[in-house]
Order: structure tokens, then C-alpha cells, then sequence
């Protein structure tokens, strides 16, 4: 195999699996208040940023992604279906 050729099947492995992937833009506003860490997204600094769905292709569910920043963290809140609520991760009986 001649060597551009060898280049161009490489390049095309390389690209090939990211090719169904689309950009997606999460805009993150600063806020002065802390948004409240309690997975609602009701607190006034989430509503000042707006909500992206993005389709989960694992779980076949779509995520509803937020994000704001302070001057000194960013925050990030997703939101899903939960057919079975379940506070505890691995719980140790």
C-alpha cells in the first residue's frame, strides 16, 4: 500500500466515528448568587441561564442540561427521567 494511500485510510478511521456527532452549544451565564444545589433548578440563578436538551443514545432518554459560573466556579444541572428514584449509589448493607 503506497503511502498517501495509507495516509487517506487513517484520516478516514479517524474521522469515521466522530462523523454522527453534532456540535452542542451550552451557553453559560454568570450569576452573583449561588444557584441552589438541590437538583430542583427552580432557584433564581437557573432561570436566568437557558436549558439544552441533548439525547442520551445509551439510555435513550433526553437530558436537559443547564450551567451557570460564578467569579469563581461553574455549575452544572441535569435533569432526567427517573422511572425508579434511588437516593443511594452503591449502598453498603
Amino acid at each position: 500500500m503506497n503511502t498517501t494511500l495509507k495516509r487517506a485510510f487513517w484520516l478516514l478511521f479517524l474521522f469515521v466515528p466522530f462523523a454522527n456527532y453534532a456540535e452542542i452549544q451550552v451557553l453559560s451565564p454568570r450569576v452573583e448568587s449561588l444557584p441552589a444545589l438541590d437538583g430542583h433548578g427552580t432557584n433564581a440563578a437557573w432561570g436566568q441561564t437557558k436549558p439544552v436538551p441533548i439525547f442520551d443514545q445509551a439510555a435513550k432518554e433526553t437530558i436537559i442540561l443547564s450551567t451557570v459560573y460564578t467569579a469563581e466556579r461553574i455549575y452544572f444541572l441535569a435533569q432526567f427521567p427517573d422511572k425508579v428514584e434511588n437516593s443511594m449509589h452503591k449502598p453498603w448493607m
